[in-house]
This record gives C-alpha cells, structure tokens and sequence, in this order.
C-alpha cells in the first residue's frame, strides 16, 4: 500500500489498504492490523493531497504497545507514521506541534534512525520559512 501511493498510484494503494482491513488479524494484533490499516489510509489520502483526512486517519486510531516490541520492531515502533504525521501538520500549517514529532525521531526506536536526517533537515527548512 505505501508503495503504491509513494509510486502516485492511489486507487491500487487504497485497494490494498481495503483489503488489509478485511483481513482477520491474531487476537493479539488486532490493535497493530488496526493501526496500520489506519496508517495505510493516511498515506493513500496524503498521496491524493488531503493532508487533514491524512492526519484524521492517524488521530482516529489508537496503538499501545509495550515498550520492547516498540524498540524490536519496525511495526511496532510506529516511525513512519511518526514522520508522516509531521508532514502532514506542516502541510496544515501547524509548525510548532510538527516540530515537536521531527525532533522526536530517533529517541525511541532503532527503526527510526533513517528518519533522523530528513527530520533535521525539516526542522531547519521550517526555521528558514520562519525568518524569511
């Protein structure tokens, strides 16, 4: 599903993302399958330029997780709909609360060390935007 709507292929990601919600998960990742059906249909609808039906898809869905699974497991950890929800508070203009998720990559999860650089490299464009 990501790859789809990273690749600007929209109707088959949200086909995927449809048919992972029909899929009947293990009883104890029901809350994952959730979350990530969820997460699916942020990034199809950012992929479509809706960032508030995108960012209401993530808001919408709840995952708890205790905390080694989070460090063991790039599932679990949650980093790239982290990142994505940053994304989408700049796109609705809400920079400081997006801030806040850029300057947390990398503190709770191996799995987001890749999204470091890029995270830094948001925060110092949106300072730029700031001042200029």
């Amino acid at each position: 599903t990501l790859l789809e709507a990273r690749l600007d292929d929209p109707d088959a990601a949200e086909r995927w993302a449809a048919e992972l919600g029909r899929l009947t998960p293990p009883p104890d990742g029901a809350a994952l399958a959730s979350h990530l059906t969820r997460a699916a249909r942020a990034q199809v609808a950012w992929s479509r330029s809706d960032p508030a039906t995108a960012l209401a898809e993530l808001e919408a869905g709840q995952s708890e997780a205790w905390f080694q699974l989070t460090v063991a497991s790039p599932f679990y950890s949650q980093a790239c709909e982290r990142f994505l929800r940053a994304d989408l508070l700049v796109a609705l203009g809400r920079t400081e609360e997006a801030a806040g998720w850029y300057q947390s990559m990398a503190e709770r999860s191996p799995y987001e060390i890749i999204y470091r650089a890029p995270a830094k490299a948001r925060i110092r464009a949106m300072r730029r935007s700031v001042r200029g």
